[in-house]
């Protein structure tokens, strides 16, 4: 083997080397999948757009009481349906990866001016619910 194609395989394998390494060792810091798709729909939501805001800091609903009691104060969302829901979570029924999330709604400057809440399906999409506005305006 020429010093050349030693050179060139060493440089081949320090290549690969460093993208693996970087892959593990920044992986962990990239937001969760389901987070970034639930983000970009629910910035998309037309009351949203409408004020040329955007949404940050989506938090999921996990547990189960926290579930409920989220479904509880749905306004846009029928008594009937509530119920229905409510039983699957009771029943295990919900998975997991089906949460429910409220994300802040944020001005060009960075304060917060409302809440999109509203449900992930997980690998399937994001439904916003309702988006209440802090000042009252549309859409609250």
């Amino acid at each position: 083997m020429t010093k050349k194609a030693k050179v060139g395989l060493g440089v081949a394998v320090g290549v690969v080397v460093i993208v693996v390494l970087a892959v593990v060792v920044f992986d962990p810091f990239a937001p969760p999948y389901e987070e970034v798709k639930t983000q970009e729909a629910a910035a998309t939501f037309p009351e949203v757009a409408a004020r040329n805001a955007h949404v940050e800091r989506i938090r999921f609903i996990t547990d189960k009481a926290g579930r409920i009691e989220f479904i509880e104060s749905l306004d846009t969302m029928e008594e009937f349906e509530k119920q229905r829901y409510i039983e699957g979570i009771e029943e295990g029924v919900i998975h997991d990866g089906d949460a429910p999330f409220v994300g802040d709604v944020v001005d060009a400057n960075g304060n917060v001016i409302g809440e999109v809440r509203g449900f992930r399906v997980e690998g399937i999409g994001t439904y916003v619910r309702e988006c209440i506005w802090f000042d009252g305006g549309p859409g609250e």
